[in-house]
């Protein structure tokens, strides 16, 4: 017997396909709830990225929750990645962006499985590091780690 799925944000389950993607958790930006909808591996990761060529600061990108203020941020300074993952289509969705690192942290603890699953693998966050702002955040898929690197280094990347 198949039980009717629950398509709903606020209260359907961890793993769900929903809004293009899989559904990852949910949180608050301010006191806005907001789902985490990571994209399908196969049309949503980028396997050789580098998150901007510039050590320069980006004015916006420096936000622990809000990864769609930080990738239009980097797009704005430049950041090819984020141009990529702001015109992104999945199905009719269009609204992609790199993930901040509260984001990535919560895509890490849904340990999403099968095809869709991240590669044991570092990958980067849309948040800058803000003591050194030649570097941004990565989210380790491994062990769960976060650490800083340098912004012009290639990395996996995730819509």
């Amino acid at each position: 017997m198949n039980a009717p799925q629950d398509l709903n944000p606020a209260t359907a389950a961890i793993g769900t396909l929903l809004a293009g993607g899989i559904l990852a958790g949910r949180f608050f930006v301010d006191v806005q709830p907001f789902a985490l909808i990571v994209a399908p591996k196969a049309t949503g990761e980028f396997p050789v990225a580098i998150w901007n060529k510039s050590a320069d600061r980006v004015e916006g990108a420096l936000s622990y929750y809000d990864g769609l203020a930080n990738t239009q941020a980097m797009a704005a300074a430049g950041s090819k990645l984020a141009e990529k993952l702001l015109a992104l289509k999945i199905g009719e969705f269009g609204d992609w962006y790199l993930p901040s690192r509260g984001e990535a942290l919560l895509a890490k603890a849904a340990e999403i499985q099968g095809d869709d699953a991240f590669e044991r693998d570092w990958y980067w966050t849309s948040t800058q590091y803000a003591d050194f702002s030649g570097n941004a955040w990565l989210q380790g898929f491994n062990d769960g780690g976060q650490d800083g690197w340098g912004k012009d280094g290639k990395l996996l990347a995730r819509a």
